[in-house]
This record gives C-alpha cells, sequence and structure tokens, in this order.
C-alpha cells in the first residue's frame, strides 16, 4: 500500500526534514508540499538540499489542495503549522477530506492539540483555540509509548518533551524512583524554526549559552500530562530548565531523580530496556551519550548513572527528528501498521 502525503508548513526546517523522510519511505508518496508565503516557488529554490530529491515539486497554497485519490489509497497529513495557525487550517483540511469520503491519518506537530484541556491551552498560549472542538478528537502521546490509539488524529509532542518523557517514563512504569524529576535541557537552535530571531542570531548563539522560561516552559505541561498517562494513577512531576545551546541540532536533556532504595546502574538499564522491548532507536547504558551519535537520526540514546540512591540519566536526540518530522514518520508507520522504523533507519550522521 502507498500513502499520499500531504506537507502542510513544507517552507520550514521540519517541513524540509518531512519531505526529505518522505522521499526515501517505500510507502509513502508526496502529494502536495503547502506553503503560503512561498506558493509557486520550486521546493529546491527554497530547501537547497532537496533540489535532486523534489526537483519537479512547488509548494501549493493549501486553500487549493485537491484531495481526490482512489478510493483504495490513503491520505496522511503531516502539520508543521506554527502553533495557534495549524488548528484552524487543520479543521478546515478534516473537512475536506470528510467531503471527499478519503481514508485519511494526520499527525499534527504543533502544539494545537496536545493539552486534553481547551482552558487550559488557551491560558497558557494566550490566545483563542482555532478548533477547540476537535481537541478531544486526537491523541497525544508518543508513538514509543503504548498501544496504537484508537483514532487517525495524533498529536506529537513538543522536541523537549520527547526527550525527558521517554528517559523519565521507564522509571515511573517502574516505580522505582521518586516521582519528582529536575530536567535540564539544552536545545540547538534549529529548535526555534526557521525565521530569523535575536535568540538564533549567529554572533550571540556562538560560544554561548543561556537558560530561558525556567520553570515556566510550556512543554512541563505535556511532560507531565503524558507521564501521567504511563502512570495511571500518580501525577509525577517535572521541575524543567530549558537552556540554548551553541550548536544547530540536538538536545541533551539530564533528568535528576531520587532511587527508593539503592540500585546498580546496570539493574536501571536493564529494567529500562526491558520497557521499550520491540521499540526502534532506543540505546540505553551506563555510558554518557554523546549528542553526535544521534544528530541525523530517529534515534534516542540515554546513559544511566547511580550513586547509591541519587540517580542521572541522561538523553540525547534530534530535535528535527526524533522530535519533530521522525516522530510523525513513526507515528504514521504506526496508525498504517508498517514497519515502526520504515524509512526511519539511518544512522546518526557522526562528525557533521
Amino acid at each position: 500500500m502507498t500513502i499520499q502525503v500531504v506537507i502542510l508548513g513544507a517552507s520550514g526546517l521540519v517541513g524540509a526534514e518531512l519531505m526529505r523522510l518522505v522521499a526515501r519511505h517505500e510507502h509513502l508518496e508526496l502529494k502536495a508540499a503547502c506553503s503560503r508565503s512561498k506558493r509557486g516557488q520550486p521546493v529546491g529554490e527554497v530547501h537547497r538540499h532537496l533540489v535532486d530529491s523534489h526537483r519537479q515539486v512547488c509548494f501549493v497554497d493549501p486553500a487549493k489542495l485537491d484531495f481526490s485519490v482512489p478510493a483504495y489509497q490513503p491520505i496522511a497529513v503531516l502539520s508543521a503549522l506554527p502553533h495557534g495557525q495549524a488548528a484552524s487550517v487543520i479543521d478546515l483540511v478534516i473537512m475536506q477530506l470528510q467531503k471527499a469520503e478519503c481514508d485519511f491519518y494526520i499527525v499534527d506537530l504543533s502544539a494545537d492539540f496536545r493539552l486534553e484541556d481547551v482552558q487550559q491551552w488557551q491560558e497558557i498560549y494566550g490566545a483563542p483555540h482555532g478548533a477547540p472542538h476537535r481537541m478531544k478528537d486526537f491523541h497525544c502521546g508518543l508513538p514509543d509509548l503504548g498501544k496504537t490509539p484508537n483514532t487517525k488524529l495524533v498529536a506529537h509532542p513538543g522536541c523537549f518533551t520527547t526527550a525527558v518523557t521517554l528517559a523519565c517514563a521507564p522509571l515511573v512504569d517502574s516505580g522505582i524512583s521518586e516521582n519528582r524529576f529536575v530536567a535540564s535541557c539544552v536545545t540547538g537552535s534549529t529548535g526555534s524554526g526557521r525565521s530569523e530571531k535575536p535568540s538564533t542570531h549567529h554572533p550571540r548563539r556562538q560560544s554561548n549559552m543561556w537558560s530561558y522560561q525556567p520553570l515556566t516552559h510550556r512543554h512541563t505541561f505535556e511532560m507531565d500530562q503524558i507521564l501521567k498517562q504511563v502512570s495511571g494513577k500518580v501525577s509525577p512531576k517535572v521541575v524543567f530548565v530549558p537552556h540554548s545551546g551553541p550548536f544547530s541540532r540536538g538536545i541533551h536533556a539530564t533528568i535528576v531523580s531520587r532511587l527508593h532504595e539503592p540500585m546498580a546502574a546496570e539493574e536501571v538499564v536493564a529494567m529500562m530496556t526491558a520497557f521499550y522491548e520491540g521499540r526502534p532507536g532506543m540505546r540505553i547504558t551506563t555510558i554518557a551519550p554523546d549528542l553526535k551519535d544521534v544528530v541525523g537520526s530517529n534515534a534516542i540514546h540515554m546513559g544511566v548513572h547511580v550513586l547509591e540512591k541519587e540517580l542521572v540519566v541522561c538523553a540525547v536526540i534530534d530535535n528535527l527528528l526524533k522530535g519533530a518530522a521522525g516522530g510523525a514518520i513513526h507515528w504514521l508507520n504506526r496508525l498504517a501498521g508498517f514497519p515502526e522504523s520504515a524509512g526511519l533507519e539511518d544512522p546518526g550522521w557522526g562528525w557533521c
């Protein structure tokens, strides 16, 4: 089976990664790369590294999408639109797909459908929600956790949330540690998107590092929500401090907690490895991971360190892949019944 893929917000950094991944996936075929600001322009002029793989592709206005496909061929909509803009566009796309009587999947990478409560979302983001009636239709979670949901509409969590919750989830599930986690995370400049802004300006970012929104970052709410789903009964608490780092891609997360009883690091590694059995791209050892080992891949590497009851888990991911585009493809693989690692087998780039 081949799925036709429509990418919303295709002119951004995550949109470019989605196009790159779709191009090498044997079960996916790009139907449309959507961008209002770049409509009519060749993809290769905006994303010059994609000129060979998308030579004949031009950006189209999402308002002019044609959803006519053979009855047997599903459509997948992968949205890389910004927070606050995605909901209303996705709502319109869903109505168009339903009118065309298409079988479809949607994976949204914005924050618009991640939280369970509309009022909470509006308080955090300081704006009315674009499609509040759709909130309960979406499942927010990570494809590495839990069973495939009984819906074809998925909201993928943020990149910080991906790194932190995947490191904490086995601990919450096993109950071997306290349910309070201090997470100090450093992200690359691509996490701020394609548009130029002071926080990504090279003269400031290079050889520099700073924290921002400590204790109040919006991803904290996603972390708590997903870890509560893992627990099923208690409400774990994440104390989150994000930092901007002097590199372009990747996230390094350091999570600190406390064990109820002294354990060897090897015992914790064995437990976490068993928790993620069958999930691709997981590497858990007692060795501190390097960011360069995962950049360019959909993997997550974790290093476990224990001193009596003190526990530290360091996790590294590529924010544009595991934290966004790769997560969307992983979700689509699960929803459509493809192998979980389909199109995501590339190793990291190493010394990039």
